[in-house]
């Protein structure tokens, strides 16, 4: 960090020290970048404070706390006004010390000013220390340059880099350091930044960012270490994708460990296409904590919730009510050890005993094909499947504030039937 208020960094070059012209602005640019800090730091430390808080209280959390204090602090230097007539300590610092600097490096630090932070995702690698990225709100890419005095960074493509990108010629490079979060999770903290982007209002994403910029920071950083603590290994970033926006709307509780065990085995099973990860969060959701825990949700609820129609849930709720009757209850899984203890068996039904919709779906197959009604039980046992599936929950949409214990669900099931077969 510079000291000498006067004079900003300098590097004499002569014989046996010639460096290029690209290399020499780098340096500059960087030596700038550091003197920047040292301006902020020294005449504007109570306005950073006030954003950043007490740093003590985040170096508590280690390398993670750093980083949040660290990116706050370059935030406020470029987009928290800081005088009566709303200057930022950018603006101040160009206005004050940018005649220190060459004429070239001049220029480009007054482009500086108006930057924001943005999220990116890497699109395309151009070397060891340039790549593409795509701001995840605007669309725009932008080549990113690295200099050779920083070190090596460890991008790959999917990655999703968060900083303030300035200009540094005819390309970009991020101010002091970017933070990258691993593809697996890109996808889930772009969509909730679009999320609270359409919810902050009409402004453009460069105004959202200026002025809601910690908010949509911590909602990353909370997502990562959501992330990190997840203990499931996921095949696919969507399927990871789905239970980060669960645990958004899902209060932490055994439902949602129970959730979390039913998606991977789910995903490991079926391998499922997700082409929306809120629509089957919202399925997820239902299916545990209606069907399975009969609590007083339905599905116009979780509609609303996830952004999602009601009747797309159902499709995705019949998919999941197969795959329960087809592996949860079969006796490999009941075997699961770890899964039995978050199942409460006394409470929903008897584990010695087959799920009475599915059983009474069996026998009314069986009594069909004995009587000619129907040719071939295996053609038809989806569609009845459905069918019943579809029958029963219309009645607990209906009768949604009452629980209910197996054998009521048996009676209900043997009435929807025998309406089916009227």
């Amino acid at each position: 960090m510079k000291s000498d208020k006067n004079a900003p960094y300098s590097r004499r070059s002569g014989k046996g020290n010639i460096v290029s012209i690209q290399t020499a602005v780098d340096q500059q640019l960087t030596e700038c970048m550091h003197d920047l800090l040292w301006y902020a730091t020294e005449e504007y430390a109570d306005e950073l404070l006030k954003t950043i808080g007490d740093p003590r209280e985040w170096e508590q959390h280690g390398e993670i706390g750093e980083a949040i204090s660290f990116f706050i602090a370059n935030w406020t230097i470029f987009c928290v006004p800081v005088t009566p007539r709303g200057e930022t300590i950018i603006e101040r610092y160009v206005k004050w010390r940018g005649s220190l600097w060459r004429p070239s490096t001049r220029s480009i630090l007054a482009s500086w000013i108006g930057a924001a932070p943005s999220f990116d995702i890497v699109v395309e690698l151009q070397g060891e220390r340039r790549f593409v990225v795509q701001d995840v709100l605007t669309l725009e890419k932008r080549v990113v340059r690295i200099f050779d005095s920083e070190p090596l960074p460890q991008v790959q493509i999917g990655d999703l880099l968060m900083g303030i990108i300035v200009p540094a010629g005819e390309e970009y490079t991020y101010f002091t350091a970017f933070f990258s979060f691993p593809n697996m999770i890109a996808h889930e903290i772009a969509c909730s930044l679009k999320e609270d982007w359409e919810a902050y209002g009409p402004e453009d994403a460069r105004a959202f960012l200026r002025t809601s910029f910690p908010s949509a920071w911590m909602t990353a950083v909370r997502l990562l270490v959501s992330f990190i603590a997840d203990p499931f290994e996921w095949e696919h970033p969507n399927y990871a994708a789905v239970v980060y926006e669960l645990e958004k709307k899902m209060p932490q509780s055994m439902n949602l460990n129970m959730a979390k065990a039913i998606w991977h085995e789910y995903c490991d099973t079926c391998q499922p296409v997700i082409r929306s990860v809120p629509l089957h969060a919202a399925a997820l959701h239902y299916f545990v904590c209606r069907i399975l825990r009969g609590e007083a949700v339905t599905q116009t609820d979780l509609a609303h919730l996830y952004g999602v129609s009601a009747s797309s849930i159902s499709k995705k709720v019949n998919e999941m009510m197969d795959y329960m009757t087809d592996h949860l209850l079969s006796e490999d899984f009941e075997e699961d050890d770890d899964f039995i203890e978050e199942w409460d068996d006394d409470e929903y039904w008897d584990e010695e005993e087959p799920y009475p919709v599915s059983e009474l779906v069996e026998s009314m197959l069986d009594k069909l094909v004995k009587t000619g009604y129907i040719f071939g039980k295996e053609q038809n046992r989806q569609e009845l499947n459905q069918l019943v599936n579809e029958a029963v929950r219309e009645f607990f949409e209906v009768e949604e504030n009452k629980i209910y214990d197996r054998k009521e669900i048996r009676a209900i099931a043997e009435k929807v039937i025998a309406d089916l077969l009227d």
